[in-house]
C-alpha cells in the first residue's frame, strides 16, 4: 500500500502531551490510560511506561504513530497525504515541541543560504525530504509553491547568479528549474509558454507528492514490532500474577483484526450494494417520467419512531378508505397505490412480538425490559402505572395497578395497539 513515512525529531514532549494533541487532530473521546491495550471507536492504543502508539481511521485513511519519550522523536505512517500529517507538524512546531536543530520541517535550517558548500552539505548529508530547486526567474513561485508542499519538500532558490551558477555546476544540471531527489535522481520542472503559474505549481505539487507518497523508511522500531511488544509484556505481566491460564491475548488481538478485516469486507459489499440500487433507482425513476406516472410525495415534521411508521400509517388509512363509497376512479387510484406501495413490515412485526410478549409473560420483569427495545417505556412512579412511548409525553397509557381480569395481557396489547400504533 501506497503510504507517506517518516521519522519526526521533538523536544520537551511528553506521553501525555502527544496523547492529548492526537486526541485533537483526530477528536477522540475521552480516555484513561489504565491498561496496555485500549480500544477505542477506529482508534487501537498501544503503551508502555517510555512509548505509546495509535492506530487510527479517520476519513477512509489509515494513520499510526509511535512517540518515543525516551528517544524524542515520532514514527508516523500516513497511507494517503492529507491535512492531518501538516496540522501535526503545525501544531508540534507551533507549541516549540519540532527538534529543528536536528531537522527541520519548515525550511533548510542553513545559517548562510547562499553559501554554496552549506547547502551541499545539506542536500547530502542532512535532509530526509526532497529539494526543489527554482532558478532565478522563478524564484517568485517560492511562498506559493511551499504552503502547498509544507513539511514535504524544501524549496531552495537565490538571488546571486554566482551561486545559481555554482549551484548548476556541482549537480550537472542545465538552466531549469529541478526537484532533487533522496536517491540523487533529478527531475527537470520546466515553466512552459502556455501554462497559467497556477498550473505550473499544482505540476510541482504533483510531482513532489506522488514521491513522498512511494517511499518507506527503517526504524528500529515499526507498528507491528511495537504491538508484539505489548501484546508480550501483557502476557508477561498475566504470568506474573498468575492469571493466564490457558487464554492467548496475542490470539484475541488477531481475532480481532480478522474481525475487522471481515467488517470491512461486509462494508465494501455493502457500497456495492447501495451502487446498484442506486443505479437500479435511477433507472426506475428514468422509466416512470418516460410513462407519465409520478411517485407521491409525503411530507411531516413528525418524528418517526421506527422504519415506515408513517408510511405505513398512510398505506393503512388509505386501505380503511376503500371501505368508503367512493366512485369508480377513486376506488381504482387508491388500489394501485396499495398495490405498487408495500408496507415496510416493522408495524405487525412489532405488534406480534408486543402480543406474544404480554399473552405468554404477562407484565413479567423479562417482558418489561424487552417492551423498551421497542419503545414502550413502563413508569410506576404514580398510583397506577403508566406507559409513554418512546418517553414522548403525548402519547401515555395508564394501567391498572391491581388488574383482576385474567386476560390482562390481552387488554394491555389492544390498549398498546390503540393508542400507540
Amino acid at each position: 500500500m501506497k503510504h507517506l513515512s517518516t521519522l519526526i525529531a521533538v523536544k520537551n514532549l511528553t506521553i501525555i502531551q502527544f496523547t492529548k494533541i492526537i486526541q485533537d487532530l483526530f477528536y477522540l473521546d475521552e480516555f484513561i490510560l489504565d491498561s496496555l491495550i485500549i480500544h477505542l471507536k477506529n482508534c487501537t492504543i498501544y503503551h508502555d511506561e517510555s512509548a505509546i502508539a495509535f492506530c487510527i481511521q479517520y476519513q477512509n485513511n489509515d494513520y499510526e504513530y509511535i512517540f518515543n519519550e525516551t528517544k524524542q522523536n515520532i514514527y508516523l505512517s500516513i497511507n494517503k497525504r492529507n491535512n492531518q500529517f501538516i496540522d501535526l507538524i503545525t501544531y508540534l512546531n507551533k507549541y516549540h515541541f519540532l527538534n529543528n536543530n536536528h531537522f527541520s520541517y519548515i525550511q533548510p535550517n542553513i545559517k548562510n543560504m547562499n553559501d554554496l558548500n552549506q547547502v551541499i552539505e545539506f542536500i547530502e548529508n542532512k535532509t530526509i525530504l526532497p529539494v526543489i530547486y527554482l532558478n532565478m526567474s522563478l524564484k517568485d513561485f517560492k511562498n506559493e509553491i511551499l504552503t502547498e508542499i509544507q513539511s514535504t519538500a524544501y524549496i531552495l532558490t537565490s538571488e546571486d547568479k554566482n551561486f545559481h551558477q555554482a549551484f548548476q555546476n556541482h549537480f550537472h544540471l542545465r538552466n531549469n528549474s529541478y526537484i532533487l531527489y533522496l536517491n540523487h535522481e533529478f527531475q527537470k520542472i520546466s515553466f512552459l509558454k502556455k501554462e497559467s503559474p497556477q498550473e505550473f505549481i499544482e505540476k510541482v505539487k504533483i510531482k513532489i507528492q506522488s514521491y513522498v507518497l512511494q517511499r518507506t523508511y527503517s526504524f528500529p522500531y515499526n507498528m507491528k514490532d511495537f504491538q508484539h511488544h505489548i501484546i508480550k509484556k501483557i502476557i508477561e505481566n498475566h504470568k506474573e500474577n498468575d492469571f493466564l491460564e490457558n487464554s492467548s491475548i496475542e490470539q484475541q488481538v488477531l481475532a480481532l483484526e480478522d474481525k475487522k478485516k471481515n467488517l470491512q469486507k461486509n462494508i465494501d459489499d455493502l457500497n456495492n450494494q447501495i451502487l446498484i440500487l442506486e443505479n437500479q433507482n435511477e433507472e426506475l425513476g428514468s422509466y416512470i417520467k418516460q410513462q407519465g406516472y409520478y411517485p407521491l410525495i409525503l411530507k411531516g415534521n413528525e418524528k418517526e419512531f421506527y422504519k415506515g411508521e408513517q408510511r405505513n400509517l398512510l398505506l393503512y388509512l388509505l386501505k380503511e378508505e376503500l371501505k368508503n363509497n367512493h366512485n369508480q376512479k377513486q376506488q381504482q387510484i387508491i388500489h394501485t397505490i396499495l398495490e405498487q406501495n408495500p408496507s415496510v413490515g416493522n408495524r405487525n412485526r412489532y405488534l406480534t412480538d408486543i402480543f406474544n410478549l404480554l399473552v405468554n409473560e404477562g407484565l413479567s420483569k423479562k417482558s418489561i425490559d424487552t417492551l423498551s427495545r421497542y419503545g414502550i417505556i413502563l413508569n410506576h412512579t404514580g398510583k397506577h402505572p403508566t406507559t409513554t412511548f418512546f418517553n414522548d409525553s403525548r402519547y401515555t397509557m395508564t394501567f391498572s395497578s391491581t388488574p383482576s381480569d385474567l386476560n390482562v395481557g390481552r387488554q394491555y396489547y389492544r390498549q398498546i395497539r390503540k393508542l400507540f400504533f
